[in-house]
């Protein structure tokens, strides 16, 4: 499933004209996910599930978490990241 984030936005329905605000929304959707993220800063942790793939668009797309506790990404097997920052 292809589906495209923008925490800059209202909440739509994944679709690239109406992106989910939320990657948390976006990582409880069944199947393979393609996750294309929009620039911003995205809060987490965030838990990726098996064969999830995260597309940022450059550094501006920023993975993080606030304060002191689980890292910012973890995965349940294999899961991909890329062109995106990780903070913390």
């Amino acid at each position: 499933m292809e589906l495209w984030v923008d925490g800059a936005v209202t909440g739509g329905d994944g679709t690239r004209e109406r992106p989910l605000r939320s990657l948390s929304e976006a990582l409880t959707r069944p199947g393979s996910l393609l996750v294309h993220l929009a620039p911003g800063r995205y809060e987490g942790p965030f838990l990726l599930p098996e064969g999830a793939s995260l597309v940022g668009a450059g550094p501006t797309s920023v993975l993080t978490v606030a304060g002191a506790g689980p890292g910012v990404v973890e995965t349940q097997g294999e899961a991909s990241l890329e062109a995106l920052m990780v903070e913390g």
